[in-house]
C-alpha cells in the first residue's frame, strides 16, 4: 500500500511540474485605428510555437515558462516583437508597412 501511495504522489509531482513548465498567453491585435486584424500570426520567438488571430483579433497561445517573447507578422504590417515577461494579456497595435512603389506603372 505504501508503494502505490508513493507511485501514486510521484505521478501527481510530474504532472503539476509539466503543467508549470508552460503558461498560456492571450490577447487582441490591432490596427492604429481600433479594427481587429484576422489572421495575424503570432509565434513564440526562437521556437515553431505559434497561433492566428480570429475574427476578432484575438489569440491564445500556450508558450514554455522561459519563454519572453511574441513575433507577430501581417502581411502589409511591419512585424512587431512584444515582451511577454510577467504578462499573461497582451494587446498590440501593429503598424502599417508602408513602402515605395516607385518603379511600378
Amino acid at each position: 500500500m505504501k508503494k502505490v501511495l508513493l507511485v501514486v504522489t510521484l505521478l501527481c509531482s510530474i504532472l503539476f511540474a509539466a503543467s508549470a513548465q508552460t503558461k498560456q498567453i492571450t490577447g487582441k491585435v490591432t490596427d492604429k485605428g481600433g479594427e481587429a486584424l484576422i489572421g495575424v500570426s503570432v509565434t513564440v520567438k526562437g521556437t515553431k510555437q505559434g497561433a492566428s488571430t480570429d475574427v476578432n483579433g484575438n489569440f491564445k497561445l500556450n508558450v514554455p515558462s522561459a519563454s519572453q517573447t511574441l513575433v507577430l507578422n501581417y502581411v502589409g504590417f511591419k512585424t512587431k516583437e512584444v515582451s511577454i515577461a510577467g504578462q499573461t494579456k497582451v494587446n498590440v497595435t501593429l503598424e502599417e508597412d508602408v513602402t515605395s512603389l516607385d518603379g511600378v506603372g
